[in-house]
């Protein structure tokens, strides 16, 4: 007898989609719950044939497949990045150096500031953002408008297409949220970022050896202005919905220019 397997989907998709992991997890577990009460039923009767025999003998085989499912989009709801920290918690500043490593993973994400709502609740999450599963509920819930913590709404979060970047720049690591990410291991980038323990939570990278900019004065003060609003146009900023927050701290904010 040749059975359809049920494949999910999700473990395909380009972007890491939470909700569409979950929904397919949902799916795996009822169908397992479903089939071994029907063996279990089967095993327990006295009326037995051989194409019975060999339906549940193929719905068997069907559940060991189904336990590997799940257990792959397990592996994949958990490996899923830890939700943004929007607002910042402390003011950006710029970081300059060289990316000693970098690694990028695609996924769809919420970059609506109504999702997080209070100073406590940001701390609460930056403390559990990188709890194996509880990141991954914490994720779901905010998508859906169900945690406690999420502005309610009759719609479900708008996500957007991102890129979940972490690694080390001159020895410190890294992490954070961007638009996309084209960074290479030894190229020299700026960040916009906030100290997170010994490392940094970024906003914004840039690949300054990818960019030439050039300028017809070079005198000092007013231009250094200009200078960051031309390199502001290349950044490849954290959120959507930060993107102009980011520019202006770095065109108004004098302390933004001095370096960590």
């Amino acid at each position: 007898m040749t059975t359809e397997h049920f494949y999910p989907e999700s473990l395909d998709d380009e972007y890491m989609d939470i909700m569409h992991l979950m929904d397919d997890l949902s799916t795996v577990k009822i169908d397992i719950k479903v089939r071994k009460a029907s063996i279990y039923k089967y095993r327990q009767s006295e009326h037995q044939s051989k194409e019975r025999e060999d339906y549940f003998s193929s719905s068997e085989k069907e559940v060991i497949y189904l336990e590997e499912q799940k257990k792959r989009l397990e592996a994949k709801i958990d490996s899923f990045p830890p939700l943004p920290v929007l607002p910042p918690l402390e003011p950006l500043i710029k970081i300059s150096g060289t990316v000693d490593e970098i690694t990028c993973t695609k996924a769809l994400a919420c970059f609506d500031v109504g999702a997080y709502t209070t100073m406590q609740e940001q701390l609460e999450r930056k403390r559990r953002r990188d709890s194996i599963g509880t990141s991954a509920a914490m994720v779901a819930q905010v998508l859906a408008g169900s945690a406690p913590h999420v502005g309610k709404t009759d719609n479900v979060w708008q996500r957007d297409k991102s890129v979940y970047v972490q690694g080390k720049i001159d020895g410190r690591s890294f992490a954070g949220w961007v638009e996309a990410a084209d960074v290479q291991s030894g190229e020299q980038v700026m960040m916009a970022a906030v100290p997170d323990g010994d490392g940094y939570m970024i906003y914004a990278i840039v690949a300054c050896e990818r960019n030439v900019f050039f300028y017809r004065q070079s005198v000092s003060g007013e231009n250094i202005r200009i200078v960051l609003k031309s390199m502001s146009l290349t950044y490849y900023v954290l959120t959507f919905f930060y993107r102009r927050f980011l520019f202006n701290h770095y065109l108004n904010t004098e302390h933004l220019l001095a370096p960590l």
